[in-house]
């Protein structure tokens, strides 16, 4: 697996405020890139699944480009419509949406698992304590289809649970969500203008807690269209 190359996107909210335009320049980046395969960590579409085929649209060339192949799993924004829906449309693209799912792939004589979580929503998704639970079974579902001894990477929208993820046998979490913190007046976690300290102990970058890895991507997408100091990202990825 060494030299593995893997892109990362995350949080591309396809909806009415990313274009077509913006779209076409990321993949023609990505495709610069030369990776082997591309991960996807959620909130794929804003809110409607109206626009599925905007954003297969998207995934279908570097589907076609990646030896592979592309694999993603829902964020909360996938479940607002209608998530089995999203799921299913996103998998016609030719997208590997994992969801409480292990993929194994190989190359040369290397195994890696992909674990890909689905965001556990429902009406108690904003209580951090239940919501963690429910990963936790996500979890333990997926790790049943773990190939033994091979090293662990987990598909995760919401940084927060790598709280739990850091003590289990997986060796590197990857997640999106936070979109950076969209807005950073200051980088310092201990100024009152670090906006995004007040909601996430994790939201950009790699971190590294219990010998496990965490990178949270900033997002292609947003939240409303405006970034200060904190521009899109697609992270590539080697391993060593």
């Amino acid at each position: 697996l060494q030299g593995l190359r893997i892109v990362q996107v995350s949080d591309t909210h396809v909806g009415t405020l990313i274009h077509n335009e913006y779209l076409s320049k990321c993949v023609e980046i990505i495709r610069g890139l030369r990776a082997d395969m591309l991960i996807a960590t959620g909130d794929i579409i804003d809110n409607n699944n109206y626009f599925i085929p905007v954003a297969g649209r998207f995934f279908r060339p570097l589907v076609d480009a990646l030896p592979l192949g592309a694999y993603g799993i829902p964020g909360n924004h996938d479940h607002i419509d209608n998530g089995a829906v999203a799921v299913s449309g996103l998998r016609s693209s030719g997208l590997q949406m994992l969801v409480n799912q292990t993929a194994v792939i190989s190359r040369g004589r290397g195994r890696l698992n992909i674990m890909g979580l689905d965001y556990p929503w429902g009406p108690n998704r904003r209580d951090s304590e239940r919501r963690r639970n429910k990963s936790r079974e996500y979890f333990q579902r997926a790790e049943l289809q773990k190939f033994p001894d091979a090293p662990t990477m987990v598909l995760n929208h919401h940084p927060m649970e790598f709280e739990y993820l850091k003590n289990e046998n997986i060796d590197l979490v990857f997640a999106g969500h936070t979109h950076g913190g969209q807005i950073v007046l200051n980088e310092d976690r201990s100024s009152a203008l670090n906006l995004a300290r007040n909601f996430y102990e994790f939201y950009r970058g790699h971190y590294v807690r219990n010998d496990r890895q965490l990178y949270v991507n900033s997002g292609l997408g947003h939240w409303f269209p405006l970034r200060i100091d904190c521009p899109p990202e697609i992270t590539l990825i080697e391993l060593v």
